[in-house]
């Protein structure tokens, strides 16, 4: 995805646990890639799943499926993700995007858009979303720029 608006910031920066963050990641990422649990979707000669890949997802919870997403579609997904960009609300509760339109889903009765801070868990330590989110990330400070 190369059309998506991004900020110019750096990649990461986590304050007084940036070492810590990054060893997580670094140690997560060894981990995740080295289970087998990851392969193009494949089917059985009656057309259900495979039974290795959901001998996997038993396993280790997941299954990561590769390029089961065409990059036509990949690119239509961007598409509409960066018009949504566009067309969101400047902030809660706002009508109007950032270009004074009429916001995407501003006469919605739902929620549309989430709006939190920097490097918050709103819903960490509750049990919102069938009980998710029993635990509480550290909520760190981000910088003020």
């Amino acid at each position: 995805m190369n059309n998506l608006p991004r900020i110019d910031v750096p990649t990461t920066d986590y304050g007084f646990a940036e070492k810590e963050v990054q060893d997580y990641r670094a140690k997560g990422t060894e981990k995740a890639l080295s289970m087998q649990n990851r392969g193009p979707i494949r089917f059985t000669s009656s057309g259900e799943l495979d039974p290795q890949i959901l001998d996997a997802y038993s396993e280790f919870g997941f299954y990561v499926l590769e390029n089961v997403i065409s990059s036509q579609e990949l690119a239509d997904l961007e598409q509409d993700v960066a018009q949504l960009l566009e067309r969101a609300p400047t902030h809660r509760g706002s009508k109007l995007d950032r270009n004074g339109k009429r916001a995407f889903g501003a006469d919605c009765n739902g929620r549309n858009y989430g709006f939190v801070k920097p490097f918050s868990d709103p819903v960490g330590g509750t049990g919102a979303n069938h009980g998710r989110h029993p635990a509480k990330m550290v909520e760190l400070v981000p910088p003020r720029d």
